[in-house]
C-alpha cells in the first residue's frame, strides 16, 4: 500500500536554504571564473547582474548582498568606468574569500568584520568561534575569553553578541569562503545592526587584559 508522502515534505524553511546553498555555491563558481584573468570586464558585470536578477530571491543574504547593489548601480548608466571596475573587482574577492581573513588585502575589501573594529566587553558575553585560529586550537581562544569573564557557546543565537572569525579559513565551512555561523551572524545584523559583532582574532587578542 502506497503514500503520497505529503506529510514527510520538507518546510518551505530548508528548500529555501537548500536553494541558496546551491545558489551561493554558483556564485562563488562565478565570481572565480571572472577573477581568474585579475579584471572584470563590462560583459562580465553585465553577466552578473543577469545572474543575480534571476536569483534575486536570495538578494537579502550573504554573499548575494553583498554584489546586488553594487553590480546594479555600477551598471545603472550604462557605463563601467574604471572606478566601478576596482570598486566590483574588491567586492568579488570578498565574496571569494580565501584561505587568510586577516590578510590586510581582505581587510581592505568588504569584509563581514565591523569597521572599526570595537572594543570587546568581554563580562557575561556570548562568544562564537568559527575557523582555523593563528594562535592555535580552538581552546586557547576559548580559555582566554573566559579568563576575561565571557562565554564561549557553540552556536549563533539572539543573544550572541561577538562571532569571532579565525585568522585561518577552516575545511569544515559550508562554502569554501565562509560558513554558517558567518551567513547567520550578517543575516542577524541585517535585521538589528547593533545585535551582534562580527570580530577578527586579532580584534579579540588586542582587547585581552595584559599580563
Amino acid at each position: 500500500m502506497g503514500t503520497t508522502g505529503g506529510n514527510n515534505a520538507p518546510s518551505p524553511a530548508i528548500t529555501f536554504r537548500r536553494r541558496l546553498d546551491r545558489g551561493v555555491d554558483e556564485l562563488i563558481g562565478i565570481c572565480r571564473g571572472i577573477l581568474a584573468d585579475g579584471e572584470v570586464n563590462q560583459s562580465e558585470a553585465e553577466f552578473l547582474l543577469d545572474w543575480l536578477h534571476r536569483h534575486r530571491e536570495f538578494s537579502d543574504s550573504f554573499p548575494f548582498n553583498v554584489l546586488y547593489g553594487r553590480v546594479e548601480a555600477a551598471l545603472s548608466d550604462g557605463l563601467f568606468d574604471q572606478e566601478e571596475q576596482k570598486d566590483l573587482l574588491e567586492k568579488l574577492h570578498s565574496v571569494v574569500g580565501g584561505e587568510h581573513w586577516g590578510a590586510s588585502a581582505s581587510m581592505a575589501t568588504w569584509s563581514p568584520f565591523d569597521n572599526p573594529s570595537p572594543v570587546i566587553q568581554f563580562p557575561r558575553s556570548d562568544f562564537v568561534l568559527t575557523g582555523e585560529f593563528a594562535i592555535g586550537p580552538k581552546f586557547k581562544m576559548e580559555s582566554f575569553i573566559s579568563m576575561e569573564g565571557g562565554y564561549v557557546k557553540k552556536s549563533v543565537t539572539q543573544s550572541t553578541r561577538y562571532l569571532v572569525i579565525g585568522t585561518f579559513g577552516s575545511r569544515d565551512w559550508m562554502h569554501s569562503s565562509h560558513g554558517r555561523k558567518i551567513e547567520e551572524a550578517v543575516a542577524m545584523r541585517g535585521k538589528r545592526p547593533d545585535s551582534i559583532s562580527i570580530v577578527s582574532e586579532e580584534c579579540v587578542l588586542d582587547c585581552l587584559t595584559p599580563l
